[in-house]
């Protein structure tokens, strides 16, 4: 993207793919029968009569909660490859990159313009006073602008410079990039159960 960031450059905007916070849950074991059940009911349907047992699924629900430490390596791997082209590409911006709590926040003004530090704050829920940091900063490099409102001068709206616009365009643009160069290396199927995994894993609360 040259000047204008790569293609991993900022993160996922909320609209497109909620749920900024780490996923570390280990998955329970109510889940894991639920899935059980699911290749049950496949099963059951092609082949008339055959059921599983309930000690079968709880076996089969056990062996899914417990990845192998070679599954483990390979995942951190591949992440870590991901987060070095990242980091690299990141790099080359001559103006230096955004940390990702600013990109979070000119993206989401971009998409609120005109709300104020506080919905900025609730939405990336973080203190007031970080996200405050974060607007100085913005502000600082031209892409984030305060304005007084007329109604009330307590308030303050926020709105995005044109530095700041083309920016987050920019990012967008380099989101979806990123998007089509991931999905266009797999199949119509893989891509299904690719976005399928992924969603489930960003949005298990269980």
């Amino acid at each position: 993207m040259g000047s204008q960031g790569s293609p991993i450059d900022a993160p996922i905007p909320r609209s497109t793919f909620p749920g900024r916070r780490n996923v570390e849950r280990t998955v329970s074991s109510s889940a894991c029968v639920s899935m059980a059940n699911s290749v049950t009911s496949r099963r059951s349907s092609g082949r008339s009569g055959r059921h599983w047992s309930i000690d079968a699924k709880a076996r089969y629900a056990g062996r899914m909660s417990d990845p192998t430490e070679d599954q483990l390596a390979a995942l951190g791997t591949a992440f870590d490859t991901f987060a070095r082209r990242y980091k690299l590409a990141d790099a080359q911006r001559s103006d230096g990159p955004l940390n990702e709590l600013d990109k979070a926040a000119l993206l989401y003004i971009a998409e609120h313009p005109g709300c104020g530090p506080t919905d900025v704050a609730r939405f990336l829920a973080v203190p007031a006073t970080t996200l405050s940091s974060a607007a100085d900063r913005l502000v600082k490099r031209g892409f984030l602008k305060r304005e007084r409102l007329e109604t009330d001068r307590r308030a303050v709206a926020l709105t995005l410079s044109a530095a700041g616009e083309a920016y987050a365009k920019a990012q967008v643009e380099a989101h979806r990039q990123m998007y089509m160069m991931m999905l266009s290396r797999l199949s119509p199927d893989e891509r299904k159960q690719f976005i399928a995994m992924i969603s489930k894993i960003v949005y298990n609360e269980t």
